[in-house]
């Protein structure tokens, strides 16, 4: 699993880039998402990315494994809890 956010000036890129990122997880907020990519797909997955914004922005991927998702703790009013592992 990971968490992917970012940074994006252009609308038409950073729309262009949630719509992709939401096709493999979940919106936390507008510009981060908790994506879960099989990992022979991983690096297909980033180059989609790397095509979609170029050299338009910043965006960071976090890996987390299992036993960070265990410890990590979710402080909202959201009643799911997006850190199954």
């Amino acid at each position: 699993m990971h968490l992917i956010t970012y940074d994006i000036s252009k609308n038409p890129v950073r729309a262009k880039l949630a719509r992709y990122l939401a096709k493999s997880g979940q919106r936390l907020q507008k510009s981060v998402f908790l994506v879960d990519v099989p990992r022979y797909r991983f690096k297909q997955f980033i180059k989609g990315i790397e095509k979609i914004t170029g050299k338009e922005g910043d965006v960071v991927v976090f890996s987390l494994c299992r036993g960070c998702r265990k410890k990590a703790r979710q402080l909202s009013r959201v009643k799911e809890n997006v850190f199954i592992a």
